[in-house]
């Protein structure tokens, strides 16, 4: 209990408490631990318990496969899997789709794969685990193969699945086969939950495709703050800064509250749509009566709306004197684009520059930026003697 909600204080005072801990309790504290991502602490607990005797089973296994789901300890991931084929636990199919997770969030999908390979027997959870596996190995072809794989093999699908490979379908921009899987999913008979309406909506979003998005999210039974942003991002990332804030006004009033994500999405539409007095009342909203707190990427969207309209002196101004951050690259190199493009400030265009080169002193991009401005600049006076 103590370790589902995050007081690992005290459940390692309790764990120190019993007299003689048995394999239960080592269980326990070990879960604790790796739900909370202590990945070294759950590693010496299991030296700890193998040094009183007791050997590992099958929770043991799966908490500490459930602690080594990370890149950084794949080798510790790979001795927890040559123990795993000494004991009587490497066939248990809840025990190896713990294995196949784990490779697959260390992007080792090539191991995942052969751990699914050598599986007696899959469940939907497998094919599941499987096909995340492509996805974070970047193997998304593979993935989608997958769930053809599955399909033909009679396996129902869950919603895990249809993220799953919508995820897949956002790398390969496969619009016609999301569309596919629109379809498949309603013959599966599935609710649309919130975090699946939002997966087909950012697919429908990044390929261009606004009023399957906008249909699914009008088809979605419930609107939690999940599908609102993922509907308001499609709109703002394709220029649809009006849509993006009659979305947020819809939002209020169906009684949702932003959050932060929201005014990222809000404040970049109207930074694409060249909405500068609706961008500003945005922020205002957001500070004054949600009340939360902007953070470095909510004045990013404002430099860059300011950049991109032209108003130059007005971004140099929010730079110096009101963002309580440095600013990040991407708005600097938007605005120092804009000291070229909308008119040639070479005095902002060296003091952006500095600026970006501070934030990542390996990217060459401001220089090259600037040596434009210098060169526009030079052409603009040509012409002027001339």
């Amino acid at each position: 209990m103590y370790g589902k909600h995050g007081c690992l204080k005290e459940a390692y005072k309790l764990f120190e408490c019993v007299m003689i801990p048995n394999l239960i309790s080592w269980n326990a504290i070990m879960a604790a631990y790796a739900h909370n991502g202590h990945v070294m602490k759950v590693h010496n607990l299991m030296n700890r318990m193998k040094q009183e005797g007791l050997v590992p089973d099958k929770a043991t296994f799966l908490s500490i496969l459930c602690a080594y789901a990370r890149q950084e300890t794949l080798p510790m991931g790979k001795q927890t899997h040559a123990c795993l084929v000494q004991s009587m636990y490497e066939t248990d199919i809840s025990v190896a789709n713990a294995l196949v997770n784990m490779y697959g969030e260390c992007h080792a999908w090539v191991d995942a794969s052969n751990v699914f390979e050598c599986m007696p027997r899959c469940n939907v959870f497998s094919w599941n685990a499987l096909m995340g596996a492509y996805v974070k190995g970047d193997q998304s072809k593979l993935a989608l193969q997958t769930f053809h794989n599955m399909q033909h093999e009679g396996v129902m699908p869950d919603e895990v699945t249809f993220i799953c490979v919508l995820d897949a379908c956002l790398v390969e921009m496969a619009m016609e086969k999301s569309k596919h899987f629109y379809v498949c999913f309603l013959e599966s008979g599935l609710k649309l939950e919130v975090a699946l309406a939002s997966s087909f909506i950012n697919v429908y979003g990044k390929c261009g495709r606004l009023r399957d998005a906008r249909r699914v999210f009008d088809e979605s039974p419930k609107h939690k703050v999940d599908t609102w942003n993922s509907m308001i991002s499609v709109y703002a990332q394709s220029g649809e800064g009006k849509e993006a804030l009659h979305m947020l006004s819809l939002m209020d009033k169906d009684g949702v509250a932003p959050n932060e994500v929201t005014f990222v999405s809000v404040l970049t539409g109207c930074s694409h749509g060249g909405l500068v007095l609706e961008g500003f009342l945005c922020f205002s909203s957001m500070t004054q009566y949600h009340r939360i707190k902007p953070k470095m990427e909510h004045y990013n969207c404002l430099i860059d709306m300011l950049g991109r309209v032209g108003k130059l002196d007005e971004a140099d101004y929010l730079i110096r004197e009101i963002v309580p951050f440095p600013p990040t690259s991407t708005p600097l190199l938007s605005l120092l684009a804009s000291c070229r493009h909308h008119q040639v400030d070479v005095v902002l265009g060296e003091y952006i520059s500095n600026l970006a080169v501070m934030v990542d002193p390996q990217d060459c991009t401001p220089y090259i930026m600037l040596w434009n401005i210098y060169a526009t600049a030079c052409n603009l006076g040509d012409g002027e003697s001339g």
